[in-house]
Parts: C-alpha cells; sequence; structure tokens
C-alpha cells in the first residue's frame, strides 16, 4: 500500500452491525485502527444519496462501513459517513478513505 507509511494516528472504531430485534443499532467489540486524519471540511454523499458535511475524514487500511463510530486520538467522535476504496495505478485497492 502506498498510504499505509503517512499512517501516524490510531482511531478506534466500533463497526456498525445494524439493528437487532428491538430495533436498537447494534456495534462490534472497539478495535484499534492505524490511519491518518485530516481535520477539513468537505461535502459527500453518504450511504442514501444525500449530500452532507464531513468534517474530517480517514486514510487506512480497512473498511469501514458507514454509520460506525470512530474516535480520534483526542476521543473527538464521529459517525461514519461514507467510505470508498482507493485503487492503485495496478487497479488494487490500496487504502480507504473514510468521510467522518
Amino acid at each position: 500500500m502506498i498510504a499505509e507509511k503517512y499512517y501516524t494516528n490510531t482511531a478506534k472504531v466500533k463497526m456498525y452491525q445494524g439493528t437487532n430485534d428491538r430495533g436498537d443499532t447494534s456495534y462490534a467489540e472497539e478495535i484499534s485502527v492505524p490511519c491518518r486524519f485530516d481535520y477539513d471540511t468537505k461535502e459527500t454523499i453518504d450511504s442514501k444519496g444525500n449530500t452532507v458535511t464531513s468534517t474530517a475524514n480517514m486514510l487506512c487500511g480497512a473498511f469501514i462501513p458507514p454509520l460506525s463510530i470512530v474516535l480520534d486520538e483526542c476521543n473527538n467522535r464521529f459517525t461514519v459517513k461514507s467510505c470508498k476504496q482507493i485503487q492503485s495505478i495496478f487497479g488494487k485497492i490500496d487504502h480507504y478513505e473514510v468521510m467522518l
């Protein structure tokens, strides 16, 4: 991976798993993910196709589904708006860009 050498941060991630039979949101156990945070504001399309404002983005080597919870190193909490794969020049997945 090209971007892997730039992963100077670590995020705590609770992956969104869906809702249970009572309608409560369920998440997987918290994991640590090496990443790089960029705190800039951008417009993006969320998982429902709506235009939303993202206050940060994260580059990492793992797919993080929309609606997952991400904590940065200062314990700022973000909800994942979208996650897209970035391909290398050879057409293979290089890393993921996660909009928060």
